[in-house]
């Protein structure tokens, strides 16, 4: 029982540290692209579906002779803005799963499930909604429109997120119609 509350409490530092790691290389990306401070490169060379397994692109471009390399920049530092503060949220309700845990080591609780399936719903926004504000956000500022939609492995893993989150649900059920038997 020792090893278990020891494991806990350094998962719940671990994932503390993911969340406030990722929230502070945010910030500095975002402070380094307005003070001109970082070089991110040719906006071409970035594709964000690169990982991918399936991609449907619809891209419709109209050339009209403007430069539109900041307004990409933009786009894309939006997009990772919002993929980071999903990042956040989920290390951070994760290392409060690990917290609780290492308080009182009983991992079948209703706050628990409830927990795990805000990390499901969280995952598969991130998996989602990067794709599509992208696709948004360059319909709405660049001239033509743009739908890109890659299924990659973080959409795999909600759907694992969800398929624990109904395991535990049972483990709960399970855990009351124990304590009620005894």
């Amino acid at each position: 029982m020792k090893r278990y509350k020891l494991l806990t409490a350094v998962l719940d530092v671990g994932f503390k540290i993911l969340a406030i790691g990722v929230a502070f290389l945010s910030i500095i990306v975002v402070i380094s692209t307005f003070t001109k401070k970082i070089n991110l490169g040719k906006i071409e060379d970035f594709n964000m579906l690169n990982e991918s397994f399936a991609v449907i692109s619809f891209v419709s471009t109209i050339d009209n002779g403007k430069d539109y390399s900041v307004s990409m920049k933009i786009i894309y530092l939006i997009v990772m803005l919002m993929s980071a503060l999903l990042l956040v949220a989920i290390f951070w309700l994760t290392s409060k799963i690990f917290q609780d845990l290492k308080k009182d080591f009983k991992p079948f609780k209703s706050v628990q499930v409830m927990r795990l399936h805000k990390i499901a719903v969280l995952v598969l926004c991130y998996a989602i909604a990067p794709q599509i504000m992208l696709s948004l956000l360059k319909t709405i500022i660049l001239p033509g429109y743009s739908f890109e939609f890659g299924i990659d492995m973080t959409l795999f893993l909600a759907f694992i997120f969800f398929c624990l989150t109904e395991v535990m649900r049972h483990g709960v059920e399970l855990q009351i119609e124990s304590d009620e038997t005894l």
